[in-house]
Order: C-alpha cells, then structure tokens, then sequence
C-alpha cells in the first residue's frame, strides 16, 4: 500500500476570480478538504468563519489582503501556510 500524501485531508482555500482555475486547483488537490473564493470579499468572509491548513491566492489576491489587512486581525496568526506563488 502506498504511503498517505501529504496534504491528505488537509484544508485549504483557493482564491481566484478565473473560475477554470479554482477548478483546476480543486482537481489537482482533490485529496484535500477544498473551499473556493471568486473574489476577496468571500475569501474574507470564509477566513473569518473557517481554519485552513494553507491558502492558495493569486497575485491581485496578495495584494488585496496586503492592502487590507485589518478586515482579517489576527487571521496570519491561526497557522496558516502562506506561500507566494507564480503560475
């Protein structure tokens, strides 16, 4: 029997405004417990409701959370996984 993947039943949020890309990510880590966001407003709402082993945003993402960073107090500090990534 193979050994257990990694990210095996981890939580994660995806955060993009292509919707072939939110599904293509959902694909890809379908062994994860995944969430989707279309814009930041309802990743905001789902990162205040929810704890997520790792997020995964594009750039306009970044930059949103950058620049308002009050909207999500103490959301950096509940353990996230925050990785800057380039597709």
């Amino acid at each position: 029997m193979p050994p257990p993947h990694s990210l095996e039943g981890k939580k994660i949020l995806i955060v993009d405004d292509d919707p072939d890309i939110l599904e293509t990510l959902t694909d890809m880590l379908d062994m994860c417990v995944t969430d989707t966001a279309e814009n930041f407003e309802t990743a905001a709402s789902l990162l205040e409701k929810n704890t997520y082993d790792m997020t995964v945003l594009d750039v306009m993402g970044v930059k949103a959370i950058s620049k308002t960073n009050s909207a999500l107090d103490g959301w950096w500090n509940k353990g996230c996984l925050m990785l800057d990534v380039i597709l």
